[in-house]
C-alpha cells in the first residue's frame, strides 16, 4: 500500500501527475488519467458496511454495524498548464481517525496490482485473509481459517443462488491466491469441508520466515546468474580460440536418395 503521512492530513491534495505516477510507477498516460479520475468518482459514491466497528467512537463492537462514505471529492476550478483538473480528496472523519491510530491493515501494493480485474473475488479474499487473526501453527508458520457462510459471502460480495456455486468459486479464488502471492505459495490455502461444514484453511511462513527465505532464494537466483554469465563468457572464448562459431553441415541429418 503506497504510504501515507503521519498524522493524516484531513484534506488531501494530489496533483494528477504525482498521484498517477504513484499508482502507475511511472508517468500515466492519458487512458490512464481517464481511470484514476473515474476511480476517485465511483470511490466518492462508495457507502461502507462495516461489521463490528462502531466509527462514531473508533472503537470496536461486537454485534455493531456502521454504514459510511470513505471520502468527499471535489475539483477546483483551477488547472494546471496541461489542462488537467486538480482533484481536492477528503477522507472521511473516521477513516482519517483509523490511519492516524494506525487501524489500518498494510498489504504489498505490487501484489494486490497483480490480481488482473477479472480476479476480483480472489483479490477480496486476499484483502480480507490480510486482515485475519493469524495464529502460530509452528515455529515458522502462521495459520488461521474462516467459515465459509452467508457472513462470508456477503463480505465478498457473493451472490449464488446455491452454495455449491459459491464453494467452487471460493476453490477457484483460493488457487488464484495462492498463484499470485509468493507467500500463500510457500504454505497453503484451500477450501476444506470438517463434518458437515466447510471452511477456508491457510497457513503461511511468518514474516521473519518469509523474508530469510526471500534472501535465500535472492542468493540462490545470484548464484545461478553467475554461473550462466560465466559458462556464456567461457563459450564465446572457446569460439574465438577456434576462429568463430562453427557452422553445421548440410549433410548432418539429411539422407540423399541413392
Amino acid at each position: 500500500m503506497p504510504p501515507f503521512d503521519s498524522p493524516c492530513r484531513r484534506a488531501i491534495h494530489r496533483h494528477g501527475a504525482a498521484l498517477g505516477s504513484a499508482l502507475y510507477d511511472g508517468a500515466p498516460s492519458g487512458k490512464d488519467y481517464r481511470s484514476l479520475r473515474e476511480s476517485l468518482d465511483r470511490l466518492a459514491w462508495v457507502r461502507v458496511t462495516i461489521d463490528g466497528y462502531d466509527i462514531e467512537h473508533g472503537e470496536f463492537r461486537d454485534r455493531w454495524v456502521s454504514r459510511d462514505g470513505l471520502m468527499a471529492l471535489s475539483r477546483t476550478d483551477s488547472q494546471d498548464p496541461s489542462g488537467l483538473q486538480r482533484p481536492a480528496i477528503k477522507l472521511a472523519d473516521w477513516l482519517r481517525q483509523a490511519l492516524d491510530e494506525e487501524k489500518v491493515v498494510r498489504v504489498h501494493w505490487r501484489t494486490m496490482r497483480a490480481f488482473h480485474e477479472r480476479q476480483a473475488l480472489a483479490k477480496r479474499l486476499w484483502l480480507y485473509l490480510a486482515a485475519e487473526r493469524w495464529s502460530k501453527m509452528t515455529a515458522d508458520s502462521d495459520g488461521t481459517w474462516i467459515a465459509c457462510g452467508d457472513r462470508l459471502y456477503a463480505a465478498l460480495g457473493m451472490d449464488y443462488a446455491e452454495h455449491r456455486f459459491a464453494r467452487r468459486a471460493l476453490k477457484s479464488a483460493c488457487a488464484t491466491v495462492h498463484k499470485i502471492d509468493p507467500r500463500y505459495a510457500a504454505g497453503s490455502l484451500e477450501l476444506t469441508k470438517l463434518g458437515s461444514s466447510w471452511r477456508i484453511q491457510a497457513e503461511r511462513p511468518t514474516w521473519d520466515t518469509w523474508k530469510q527465505q526471500r534472501e535465500e532464494q535472492a542468493q540462490v537466483r545470484a548464484l545461478i546468474a553467475d554461473s550462466l554469465t560465466m559458462a556464456c563468457v567461457a563459450r564465446r572464448r572457446g569460439a574465438a580460440h577456434d576462429g568463430g562459431p562453427r557452422k553445421a553441415s548440410p549433410d548432418v541429418g539429411v539422407q540423399r536418395p541413392t
